[in-house]
């Protein structure tokens, strides 16, 4: 990939090489058993980053999963699936190709970081009733240290070293349990879950283990769930969906050590000092069906949060990096609200032509500092009209989308304001026979400036936001031969 232009021929570097090879290969071992092995290589090269003080140099993961499935076709039909998955990334960035006018230190970071899990569930079925059980465990791991070497000022010459990620790792064991049942036309479904989460840093770092009390932590976290979907008519269903999930810091909101991994060119600093953070949530969902042509569903939410996990500028603290923008540190919002919905409209017009309407919108509110939460969506509204023609060989497509000017942000975690845009694309796609597939047309026809709320577009290190691609052809030949 190269480097993109924004609507306004702005140029946005983004040059990257990447590539994936992969292998999955499965063994019938019986006729109700089988073992399903894949594993996946992928490579990155010279990735640029242009909101972040550093690019990606290289990087180098594996990884790699192996799936045992035993069904046992009896009365009560019993299935039982263990899965084992491991992850192993090599991972080195550097501003050692930035400009040497913006680079007043050379910094490189090396990290390496690893996954591995393990999951086993059983299945039980019998009439109308369905059950899960089961049990997980997942550990994850981070090492990795960053150098710099002063090139300016009166430390021009001298080469410090931060331990970035501390040597870190979490072991989460987790026991589940689900149940699915239908009574007359309302579907049931009730989920437990209880998980231990034990985080340590094997090798803290001096100045932050000083500023925190204790660096292992072991804290206990159990979820609820209650639902119901109930048939109220031939053209009308309802449902009611009530959870309560509690999840406990991970590595980087933990144990990261001044390092930008956030959607901006602030330093984040973790704190394992965190208390869990418990959403409790309800959702009402309504699907109306007028017409054999025409589905309308509607999915409103109110979310109550304590102790949401976020994070908020230190002001006084200065950056390691001179082109970061400060320092920010993970903490708790004791209680905050979300409420918001989601709406999509179908129906057919009829000449071969049908449509598409969505929209969505959140709205964050700390509630201890009475200002918005951070990084809320703003209201999104998208259209699509799809044609079908030659028996649904000939497809074209009109999208239009309309994202309102986001204005609600938080001060204390730093955030900017986002204008609002309109975006339009079109495409056509022709199946040529049963094995090929052309696909041409227009991404951002109009050729709008714009960019999204929750991308890396606060800042860029040439002092303007990120901008979205332009006006952009596309041409795309499909061979499928299955």
């Amino acid at each position: 990939g190269a480097d993109f232009t924004g609507g306004d021929d702005v140029n946005i570097p983004a040059e990257f090489s990447r590539g994936s090879f992969a292998l999955r290969t499965g063994l019938r071992l019986a006729a109700d058993r089988d073992l399903i092995l894949s594993a996946t290589r992928n490579v990155a090269r010279d990735v640029d980053f242009p909101a972040l003080p550093m690019d990606l140099r290289d990087d180098d993961t594996w990884l790699l999963s192996l799936r045992y499935e035993d069904r046992q076709p009896t009365g009560a039909r019993i299935a039982w699936r263990t899965h084992l998955h491991a992850s192993w990334v090599d991972h080195r960035m550097d501003n050692l190709l930035r400009s040497a006018d913006s680079r007043p230190v050379d910094a490189t970071t090396e990290a390496q970081t690893a996954n591995w899990g393990v999951r086993t569930e059983a299945e039980l079925e019998r009439g109308h009733h369905r059950a899960y059980a089961g049990a997980d465990l997942l550990i994850e791991q981070a090492e990795g240290t960053r150098q710099r070497t002063f090139l300016l000022g009166p430390k021009a010459g001298t080469t410090v070293h931060d331990n970035v990620w501390q040597d870190a790792s979490i072991v989460k064991p987790g026991l589940f349990g689900e149940w699915h049942a239908i009574t007359g036309s309302t579907r049931w479904i009730a989920s437990a879950r209880v998980e231990i989460n034990h985080a340590d840093a094997a090798d803290p770092a001096e100045e932050y283990a000083a500023a925190q009390h204790d660096m292992t932590v072991t804290q206990i976290n159990p979820g609820l769930s209650l639902g119901m979907r109930r048939q109220l008519s031939t053209v009308l269903s309802v449902g009611l969906w009530w959870g309560r999930a509690q999840r406990s810091g991970g590595l980087t909101e933990r144990y990261i050590n001044g390092f930008p991994v956030g959607l901006d060119r602030y330093e984040m600093l973790g704190n394992p000092a965190l208390d869990p953070e418990v959403n409790n949530q309800v959702d009402l969902t309504l699907t109306w069906t007028p017409a054999p042509a025409t589905r309308i569903e509607l999915d409103g939410f109110a979310s109550y949060l304590q102790d949401l996990i976020s994070s908020r500028v230190l002001p006084d603290q200065a950056p390691r990096l001179p082109t970061a923008l400060g320092v920010r540190e993970y903490v708790n919002i004791r209680d905050a609200r979300i409420v918001g919905f989601e709406i999509r409209w179908d129906q057919a017009l009829g000449l071969g032509w049908r449509h598409e309407m969505t929209g969505a919108f959140s709205h964050g509110q700390d509630l201890v500092r009475d200002e918005p939460l951070s990084e809320i969506p703003p209201l999104d509204l998208r259209y699509r009209l799809i044609g079908s023609y030659q028996e649904d060989r000939l497809r074209p497509q009109l999208n239009l989308r309309h994202v309102a000017d986001q204005d609600r942000v938080s001060t204390s975690f730093g955030e900017g304001r986002t204008p609002g845009f309109q975006v339009v694309d079109a495409r056509v796609t022709w199946d040529i026979d049963p094995h090929w597939i052309l696909t041409t047309g227009v991404e951002n026809l109009l050729d709008e400036t714009y960019y999204e709320h929750l991308t890396r577009a606060t800042q860029g290190a040439q002092g303007h936001p990120i901008y979205s691609t332009g006006r952009n052809l596309t041409l795309m030949l499909t061979s499928r031969w299955l």
